[in-house]
């Protein structure tokens, strides 16, 4: 570690040091520190460069800068100046080398910023030299240090110092934005995350401004322009103080109300101003109480940045006090206090505030979503936990009921034949006993097609689906349901039919059959008069085994709760106990035969299951 630290400082002293030879190169460019200055209403007078003043009722100026030259030179020459009007006309021995500002195109902004011109050698003369700039101001006026000599001397450096100062602050506020749009489509998909939301449109609002600094022309006109990058100064403070309010999870809601209010009200006061010819001492006006605002962001934060802790702690600490110097030292370098050679400090320090706060923002998101997941996966944990009980439960029981429902089949069996033993025996002499016995066999019945049920079901819980269907002709299995249900059928009257049929369908014979004997029984069941018919038909590739009854039918709200164990008909005659239709359902979903219905109230119903028909090989 202590030589990985070394390696670090030597290689920053090994920099430092050749930035500083760079600068001591000799160079045959001059560097002119004197001008004379002449201002409307004003005497000449000599000043040293840079010089800096306070605009206020006098926005022109003009200076002349003086410098010999032995000869004539060769090559290209250029012209440096670090700050410099962008309302200017450059003038060199009488001619005009460049002309920018309000009164060239109407949509210049005036302000400050670095410039950089080549100039043909042809306009020079050996002998004095002058250069003559005519500049109009806004809030400040001066003129930094001027340089002039060969471009390949003044180039390097030139562009050295504007990656640092332009190009740096431009790219870092690019980056910013689209930081900010990440954001912004974080909030568009969780409308619950207000905080960032806000903070992602402050962050854009914020980054378009600071890059927008460093243009100097615009397609809108200069005076619109001022009064924009007026609004979007002000509307940065309130959108950060409004995030502030949504971030501590506290009302605020006389700090809300403030920040709403400025939200609105400064940009419509600069509009007046605007209007007024008086953007500028609005803006002189506005800005402490903008700073003043900033303060109260802290008052609101000052909660929160104390639940953090280390690192996190100093970060945010060392952001706001950063950014409090660099709004004071803008606020003097608007006023004319900071020399004119300097530069707004807020576009530059305000992309690494945002992105520690930011950071501190998405930590907070990720942090959320890590807790929702580990409580989605605890949920999903549980429900596996629960699922696999109550599966346990649901296998012992259907267990139980296999088991119960086949011990007691046997002394039902004989209980039944008993008393249709003592029915016999009793009919001539005792009609009244005769009845009743009649009835004990009807409720044994009953009891024995329960016990049946239940054991058809509890198999179906406890077995698994068959893994292999094979071809099964239908006509055996319709002959031997009818030998079972012709009885029941000519005790309730009814009319049973089965039509002829050669298909064969892939399935598995047992659980079919078991499937179709519950579907005519329950048609039998809820049937008073009239008839049921079993019949195959082609639906396109598909064959449906049909089941029709002239029963009452079923109601829309009741025909899907009618597959479920123990609900039953609402016909009076229904002596079933509600797992017919409950047992045809788990048949065909073990087998992945579609199962429907269709009924009409007071006309019958259609139950069908749909097979794969096999085609014979003949065809």
């Amino acid at each position: 570690m202590q030589r990985s630290i070394t390696a670090v400082l030597r290689a920053f002293a090994l920099t430092l040091w050749l930035l500083l030879l760079s600068q001591a190169l000799p160079s045959t460019a001059l560097e002119l520190r004197e001008a004379r200055r002449i201002s409307p209403g004003s005497a000449e007078r000599s000043v040293a460069l840079p010089d800096t003043w306070s605009a206020g009722a006098v926005d022109r100026a003009s200076y002349h800068l003086n410098f010999p030259l032995a000869a004539v030179p060769q090559a290209q020459w250029a012209l440096r100046i670090d700050r410099l009007s962008t309302a200017h006309q450059i003038y060199l021995n009488g001619h005009l080398l460049h002309e920018n500002g309000e009164e060239a195109d109407g949509r210049t902004r005036v302000r400050p910023l670095p410039f950089y011109l080549a100039i043909s050698p042809s306009l020079l003369r050996a002998g004095d030299n002058e250069l003559r700039l005519e500049l109009q101001f806004g809030a400040r006026g001066g003129l930094s240090t001027v340089q002039i000599g060969p471009d390949d001397d003044l180039r390097p450096t030139w562009q050295q110092d504007r990656r640092w100062d332009t190009a740096l602050p431009q790219a870092l506020n690019v980056g910013g934005a689209a930081l900010s749009l990440l954001m912004l489509l974080v909030w568009l998909r969780r409308r619950q995350e207000l905080a960032t939301g806000l903070f992602g449109l402050l962050w854009l609002v914020a980054s378009l401004r600071n890059y927008d600094y460093f243009v100097a022309d615009s397609p809108l006109p200069a005076a619109l322009s001022d009064w924009l990058y007026f609004c979007v100064q002000a509307i940065t403070v309130c959108l950060l103080g409004l995030f502030a309010v949504a971030l501590s999870g506290r009302p605020w809601p006389r700090l809300r109300l403030l920040y709403s209010a400025c939200l609105v009200l400064m940009p419509v006061a600069g509009g007046l101003a605007w209007v007024a010819d008086a953007l500028l001492p609005l803006r002189l006006l506005v800005y402490p109480v903008l700073m003043v605002m900033c303060a109260g962001v802290a008052r609101i934060l000052w909660p929160l940045l104390q639940q953090q802790r280390g690192i996190a702690l100093a970060v945010l600490l060392a952001g706001a006090a950063v950014l409090t110097g660099a709004g004071a030292h803008d606020y003097s370098y608007l006023h004319g206090w900071v020399p004119i050679s300097g530069f707004y400090w807020v576009p530059v320090v305000l992309p690494f505030v945002l992105a520690s706060y930011g950071a501190m923002l998405l930590d907070r998101l990720v942090l959320g979503l890590a807790r929702s997941e580990e409580l989605s996966q605890r949920l999903e944990q549980r429900v596996a936990e629960r699922t696999a009980e109550l599966a346990a439960a649901n296998a012992e029981k259907s267990r139980f009921l296999a088991i119960a429902s086949h011990d007691l089949r046997q002394p039902v069996a004989a209980i039944g034949l008993m008393v249709e033993l003592a029915g016999e025996q009793v009919q001539q002499a005792h009609p009244l006993a005769s009845a009743m016995l009649a009835k004990a066999g009807l409720a044994v019945s009953g009891l024995d097609e329960l016990l049946r049920s239940l054991l058809d079901l509890s198999r179906l819980d406890v077995s698994p689906a068959p893994t292999a269907l094979r071809p099964v002709p239908l006509q055996p299995l319709f002959e031997a349901i009818a030998v079972h249900a012709q009885a029941k059928a000519h005790s309730r009257k009814l009319r049973l039919r089965f039509r002829p049929t050669t298909a064969v369908a892939l399935s598995d014979p047992l659980l079919l059959e078991q499937a179709l004997r519950n579907l005519v029984h329950n048609a039998l069941r809820y049937t008073e008069s009239g008839g049921v018919l079993v019949a195959v038909r082609r639906r396109g590739a598909r064959l449906a085994v049909e089941v029709w009854d002239s029963g009452r039918g079923i109601a829309p709200e009741h025909r899907q709760q009618i597959f479920e164990e123990f609900v039953q008909g609402s016909a009076p005659t229904s002596d079933g106990v509600g797992l017919g239709l409950a047992i045809v359902r788990r048949n065909a979903a073990a087998l992945g035969h579609a199962l429907g219905l269709a009924s009409r109230p007071g006309r019958g119903s259609c139950f069908w299951i749909e097979l794969a028909p096999v085609v014979p090989a003949s065809q």
